[in-house]
């Protein structure tokens, strides 16, 4: 009788365990809205893959972003989708929305096509990396 109720309480416990810490770490902002469907790790990626092809982009002209634009970045890198119709046709599951930089920054904006939450990646002039995740229109911390 011991024994089964010792067992009892560690599966309890284990159970809440599981139960507290996917709530901490689940990011809902309403009612079936979230950022961990197959679209926005898409997302995620496809922005993170446009970030290392600015940094590309940047190598190849001494430095300087001002070439960094949607059509740069697709062609030197051609999984980088830069339309909603292009996703759709490649069945594709996020796209580029903004691809855009200056001398010295530059802005990612990737939309995921399913549920439209979008991940941006934005390098201010100071070199720092801001990442913000918009997950059914509100804006929430960075990814």
């Amino acid at each position: 009788m011991l024994r089964t109720t010792a067992t009892a309480a560690v599966c309890l416990t284990t159970a809440l365990i599981a139960l507290f810490s996917s709530a901490a770490h689940a990011r809902p902002t309403r009612a079936g809205c979230s950022a961990n469907s197959p679209a926005d790790f898409a997302a995620r990626e496809l922005a993170r893959t446009a970030e290392t092809t600015a940094e590309t982009i940047a190598t190849d002209y001494e430095g300087s972003y001002a070439r960094v634009s949607l059509r740069k970045l697709h062609a030197y890198e051609p999984l980088v989708v830069v339309s909603k119709r292009e996703a759709l046709h490649t069945r594709s599951r996020a796209y580029l929305l903004v691809g855009k930089g200056t001398a010295t920054s530059y802005v990612i904006d990737v939309v995921a096509v399913s549920d439209g939450n979008g991940y941006l990646i934005d390098r201010t002039s100071d070199g720092y990396i801001f990442r913000t995740a918009r997950v059914c229109g509100r804006k929430i911390a960075e990814w």
